[in-house]
C-alpha cells in the first residue's frame, strides 16, 4: 500500500498544479475553518478542536483544485505540533441561489513533531481522502462553508472530519 501512494502524490501533486495554473484569481474561494474529527460517542472530545485554513477553485462545472491546512491548537499547548493537509482535484457544481456542491478526492499528509515524536509518531505520514463540501449563498454574512472529509492513511488508520469554514474576500 505504501508504494502506490508514493506514486500517486507526485502524479496528484502534478495535476493539481496544472489546473490551479490556469484558473482566475477571481474564481478562488478562501476560508478560515473550525472543525473536528468525527468520533464515536464514547470517544469524542471537545479539546480537539481543528483550526484551518482552505482555498479552493469554485469555477462552476469544471476541475478545479481544494488545498486545504489545519492544527489542533490543544496539542500546540503540550509541546506538540500536528498538522494535517489535503490537496485535492474538485469538481464544483452550482445547486441555485449561489450555493455550490464541491466533491473531491486527493491526496493527505498528516505532519508529527514535538511530545508525540517520543511517542513512536514522528515524521510525515501520507496517504489519501475524498471529501465533499457545500458552499452557501453569499449574504450579509458573506456565506458559509460545510466539509466533510475522510483521510486513509498507512496501516488502514483513517479519520473523518468536519469544518465549517468562513468565506474571506
Amino acid at each position: 500500500m505504501r508504494r502506490s501512494i508514493d506514486r500517486v502524490q507526485p502524479a496528484l501533486l502534478t495535476l493539481a498544479f496544472l489546473i490551479l495554473a490556469r484558473g482566475s484569481a477571481a474564481q478562488l474561494g478562501k476560508s478560515f475553518e473550525i472543525g473536528f474529527p468525527v468520533m464515536a460517542p464514547d470517544q469524542a472530545r471537545v479539546d480537539f478542536l481543528l483550526l484551518g485554513f482552505r482555498v479552493g477553485s469554485m469555477k462552476p462545472l469544471a476541475l478545479g483544485v481544494d488545498c486545504s491546512i489545519a492544527t489542533l491548537p490543544v496539542l500546540l499547548t503540550k509541546g506538540a505540533l500536528t498538522l494535517g493537509s489535503g490537496l485535492d482535484l474538485a469538481y464544483p457544481i452550482p445547486l441555485g441561489r449561489g450555493a455550490i456542491l464541491t466533491p473531491r478526492v486527493g491526496g493527505s499528509t498528516l505532519v508529527l513533531a514535538g511530545v508525540l515524536a517520543d511517542l513512536g509518531d514522528r515524521g510525515v505520514t501520507a496517504g489519501y481522502n475524498a471529501g465533499v463540501g457545500l458552499v452557501g449563498p453569499p449574504g450579509l454574512t458573506g456565506g458559509v462553508r460545510l466539509d466533510f472529509t475522510h483521510h486513509w492513511f498507512a496501516e488502514n488508520r483513517g479519520i473523518s472530519i468536519m469544518t465549517i469554514g468562513f468565506p474571506m474576500h
